[in-house]
């Protein structure tokens, strides 16, 4: 999204968490400027669920049934008799969908009739915060330090999770 409103002139400098691509690269030069990638930092993955929800970690695995409307419902994972609603941008978003499609998804698609899509982050994490049952994904450093809502640890197999961040 960054990017595209870059392309647009709309802004000055984009962060984004995906290299440019060489179209991204042609429609600048198009446009009379030159694109400069200047990485700063590792971009990570983390997922938030409503504070109601009693779910503390989920494997890959299960995000995967989550957002492929294989599960439906918390009960399914342990948890309580809640419905999940998951949230996600659309992928044509960027960076972070991309990767969570090609990394966590294995290639599957969402199912863009369970899931249910948000504009950007903020109205995510919003949405996470007023709806029970609630789950959404972003950039790390977007998710952790919310106070409005809990992430999750995350792991590939069930006795190996991984938290979003480090405890101070």
């Amino acid at each position: 999204t960054g990017i595209k409103m870059l392309l647009k002139g709309e802004l000055d400098f984009a962060l984004s968490s995906r290299r440019l691509t060489s179209k991204e690269e042609e429609e600048a030069k198009k446009l009379g400027f030159v694109l400069e990638e200047i990485p700063v930092a590792i971009d990570a993955i983390a997922v938030a669920v409503n504070r109601n929800v009693n779910i503390d970690e989920l494997t890959l695995t299960q995000l995967e049934g989550i957002y492929t409307g294989k599960i439906r419902n918390w009960q399914q994972l342990g948890g309580q008799n809640l419905p999940i609603l998951p949230l996600s941008r659309l992928k044509q978003a960027g960076g972070t969908v991309e990767y969570f499609s090609q990394y966590v998804l294995r290639g599957k698609e969402i199912d863009t009739i369970f899931v249910q899509p948000v504009s950007n982050t903020t109205q995510g994490i919003a949405k996470v915060a007023a709806q029970p049952g609630s789950i959404y994904y972003a950039s790390a450093s977007e998710i952790v330090n919310q106070c409005s809502v809990k992430p999750v640890k995350i792991g590939n197999i069930q006795d190996n999770t991984v938290a979003p961040y480090r405890q101070p």
